[in-house]
């Protein structure tokens, strides 16, 4: 969107959510690759916080694509910069390796959003909102082979391709993984909330405004895509 056409409070969130992000990383990177040993990071406490930060920008990217029709450039910028992700992981850090992780996701939920546009916009948001809590709870457990409580055929574990639709093959691994189900209809969720609710907010709380947050939150793919190898290169020098 233009910059005077967007949602201060959006940006605002995103650039908390980017910096939480970038704490996590940080202590992921200091854990896993460097071996600091900080028993915390494996608490339930820990998981709390990564999940906070995921479900925030998956949530706001659906927010924000109710508010254009014209995704399509933007999904596949995000797409580029997930599918970099992937290449450098699988190059200098196969060890860690990400595919399909939270940008790659992204990048396809906006494009998938662009393509449903005409069948999106006929739906009743609150109708919407069921859809996708309901299918959220169903397709959860997918990268686990269950549809809801329910076994996947064996044989869907065997093709190696299906993981980007959240259908894993034995021996799957991936330092990040957001496959598109269940993840697009959390994305489909806050797409629905915010067109029912976003006209109802007073002007003052969508203005809420931290420039120097909301000016991160502004630009958070191309912080997303710069600060782990900034971060690795602090964890370097420090352990």
């Amino acid at each position: 969107m233009q910059r005077k056409n967007r949602i201060n409070l959006f940006d605002t969130i995103r650039g908390f959510a980017l910096i939480s992000m970038i704490l996590y990383h940080f202590t992921y990177d200091a854990v896993m690759i460097f071996g600091q040993r900080w028993t915390w990071f494996s608490s339930e406490w820990a998981t709390v916080w990564q999940t906070s930060i995921f479900v925030t920008f998956i949530f706001l990217s659906g927010a924000v694509s109710s508010l254009s029709e014209k995704g399509l450039k933007r999904g596949l910028i995000v797409l580029g910069g997930g599918l970099l992700v992937t290449a450098v992981t699988l190059i200098f850090m196969p060890e860690q390796k990400i595919l399909f992780g939270v940008l790659s996701f992204l990048g396809c939920a906006m494009i998938i959003k662009h393509f449903l546009n005409p069948v999106l916009n006929k739906i009743n948001s609150v109708v919407g909102l069921l859809f996708s809590a309901v299918f959220f709870i169903l397709t959860y457990n997918l990268p686990n082979s269950k549809f809801f409580i329910w076994d996947l055929p064996e044989a869907l574990n065997s093709v190696k391709f299906l993981f980007p639709l959240g259908i894993t093959y034995r021996g799957f691994f991936s330092a990040d993984y957001f496959p598109i189900f269940p993840w697009i209809f959390l994305f489909f969720f806050g797409m629905f909330l915010c067109k029912l609710t976003l006209k109802r907010l007073p002007e003052k709380i969508k203005n809420f405004n931290i420039r120097p947050i909301s000016f991160l939150g502004r630009h958070t793919l191309e912080i997303y895509i710069a600060h782990q190898p900034i971060l690795y290169a602090l964890c370097y020098l420090i352990f």
